[in-house]
């Protein structure tokens, strides 16, 4: 039976224990539940390919899971498994659009919390999902040196475009401070590049 490590990296301790002694600590909770489960559908699809998970990290922007490289899967393997996560969160997102809603407000927060996660985990930026998904498509026509140049260019140029309208929506509303830590972490993978893919 193979075995996976699971390591919680100690910033999201510090950052969470304070958190969730507020009232706001169950939607930070949910939050974490419904990334927790984007992943397992993750494992569920690498399961299905015939890939091994050896490691799940859970860090303050979301969690990774490194797969044993004894197996290589498809491109096309590749991108299901890409896709499982986004589409995990659009099916709890509809579940949540089903609920009465005398279960408000949070009725409200897991449909928008996850609708949240599909769509910014399906843009074409790596180490994202829908950065994945577009590298494997591109490797179909291009070399994996091109693929690799264009999924940088596009990366840098769609986080910075995020970070920027990140922080003039947080200037002008004074919400979603998320947003721009979600933008600075991928501008910061885009320039340390790594385990992008």
């Amino acid at each position: 039976m193979t075995k996976i490590r699971i390591s919680i990296s100690a910033i999201l301790v510090w950052l969470l224990l304070p958190l969730l002694f507020q009232s706001e600590g169950i939607f930070l909770l949910l939050t974490l539940m419904c990334s927790i489960l984007h992943e397992l559908f993750h494992l569920a699809a690498f399961h299905c390919c015939g890939a091994k998970a050896q490691e799940i990290t859970i860090f303050p922007f979301g969690i990774s899971v490194q797969r044993s490289a004894l197996l290589e899967i498809s491109g096309k393997q590749e991108i299901f498994c890409a896709l499982a996560g986004p589409l995990c969160n659009f099916f709890l997102a509809g579940g949540a659009w089903l609920f009465p809603t005398a279960t408000e407000p949070l009725r409200s927060f897991l449909l928008y919390c996850n609708l949240s996660l599909a769509i910014i985990n399906l843009l074409p930026v790596l180490p994202l999902d829908g950065g994945r998904i577009f590298y494997f498509i591109l490797t179909a026509r291009f070399d994996v040196i091109k693929s690799e140049q264009i999924c940088t260019v596009t990366g840098w140029i769609l986080s910075a475009a995020l970070f920027i309208f990140g922080f003039w929506y947080l200037l002008d509303t004074g919400n979603n401070f998320s947003l721009l830590m979600i933008s600075s972490y991928l501008v910061l993978c885009a320039f340390f590049k790594k385990n992008m893919i």
